[in-house]
């Protein structure tokens, strides 16, 4: 028992430091501009959001109060009607129903797929911390965070009603989308490039860094050889996947359009 406290608080506390980014790099004006062009296609579009990783830099920039080109924008409102991305927690807490759209509300689901750590057990439900209280939190589990080899994180997805939920929502999100545009992935989640696959039929986008390597998996060789990126992301997500290399993929901002973007 005391080893399995030891493994769920290293994993919260890498977590946690992932979660933290530079201020320096938020600043950046590459990264600023990046954001100032996908927020306002969120507001717009109220277009679904999933990430992978715990890091701050989407969070902070969704919850704060941003301004571009004069107008003011905040993303998530956790206690409005008026969101534009919803995480699926409410001032009752986290449930199902707080994704319903049926009352009127128009939003996108906002899904930490592999958690996050605000997310925490208190009083055996799922609780979310507010953003000053992560540093301080004392971690009894890890339930809400998914770090470990790809062949476990099904299992471990399943052990978390929060998590679970989110790739019920992910499936749901794939049947309403147009598309689907995968930015900075490097296409290692076996779990998410499946369900993608089998659920999505429409065209796919993916947006790399034109350094990116890719190599075969196939069980059959010794040595995995290295393969284009065509080829790798097509076996990976299936056919009408579309490749966008770039050497800054932080200069992409064709969201609504990701076929016309040029990479130079």
């Amino acid at each position: 028992m005391q080893y399995q406290k030891v493994i769920a608080k290293y994993i919260y506390n890498v977590a946690r430091t992932l979660n933290c980014n530079s201020e320096e790099f938020q600043d950046d004006l590459r990264f600023r501009k990046f954001i100032d062009d996908l927020i306002p296609f969120l507001n717009d579009t109220r277009s679904h959001f999933a990430t992978l990783n715990y890091d701050t830099l989407f969070y902070s920039e969704f919850n704060d109060d941003q301004e571009v080109d004069g107008k003011s924008y905040r993303i998530c409102h956790r206690y409005s009607s008026r969101t534009c991305l919803n995480d699926g927690y409410r001032k009752t807490g986290f449930d199902e129903a707080n994704f319903d759209r049926e009352t009127g509300e128009d939003f996108g689901y906002y899904l930490h797929l592999h958690g996050s750590p605000l997310i925490v057990d208190r009083r055996n439900a799922p609780r979310k911390l507010k953003r000053h209280k992560v540093n301080g939190h004392d971690p009894k589990s890890a339930r809400h965070i998914i770090l470990s080899d790809g062949a476990l994180k099904p299992f471990l997805i399943e052990r978390s009603e929060v998590l679970r939920l989110y790739w019920k929502m992910f499936s749901k999100a794939l049947g309403e989308a147009d598309e689907v545009i995968l930015f900075g992935y490097g296409g290692f989640d076996d779990h998410l490039n499946r369900i993608i696959k089998e659920k999505f039929k429409g065209r796919k986008f993916v947006i790399e860094w034109s350094g990116s390597k890719h190599f075969s998996d196939d069980s059959d060789v010794l040595e995995s050889k290295e393969i284009s990126a065509d080829n790798y992301w097509r076996r990976k997500l299936g056919k009408r996947t579309i490749i966008k290399r770039s050497d800054n993929i932080l200069e992409f901002k064709n969201w609504d359009d990701p076929n016309s973007f040029i990479p130079f």
